[in-house]
């Protein structure tokens, strides 16, 4: 079964967007984010969907392709995986792999089980790791 964004627009928080005018920066609201009038609670979505810019089309989180569980959805875990063409840790290029970024300070140490699951997944694919935590 394809997994759905639904309510969840982490991506639009987390993601930099270099091809929009002005680029916006990672960790930053996208502008783009508006409140959807036929959605109850007014949860965001995207003003300019249908022409959102290439990136944004592009870029589909782990838990979409199928990484994790249920509730492992960003929005619902407050973890983002997500693949990494060409990782960079501690200055040193490690190849391809799957970076977890954690969306609040110390969710690492609250979901183990979420971090265990997405850990799991991208060593079957034999992809690095890396954990990318907020500041406190």
């Amino acid at each position: 079964m394809a997994r759905k964004c639904g309510s969840c627009n982490i991506c639009c928080i987390v993601m930099g967007v270099e091809d929009l005018a002005p680029p916006k920066p990672e960790f930053v609201i996208c502008p783009h984010l508006g409140a959807s009038p036929a959605s109850p609670g007014g949860w965001r979505r995207c003003t300019i969907y249908e022409d959102r810019p290439p990136s944004c089309r592009a870029f589909r989180c782990e838990w979409l392709r199928g990484m994790g569980s249920s509730q492992d959805r960003p929005d619902k875990s407050y973890i983002l995986a997500h693949y990494s063409p060409e990782m960079e840790i501690q200055g040193s290029k490690q190849g391809e792999g799957i970076v977890l970024t954690e969306l609040r300070p110390g969710v690492f140490e609250k979901n183990p089980a979420c971090v265990h699951r997405f850990s799991k997944s991208a060593g079957r694919r034999k992809y690095n790791i890396a954990y990318r935590r907020m500041s406190k």
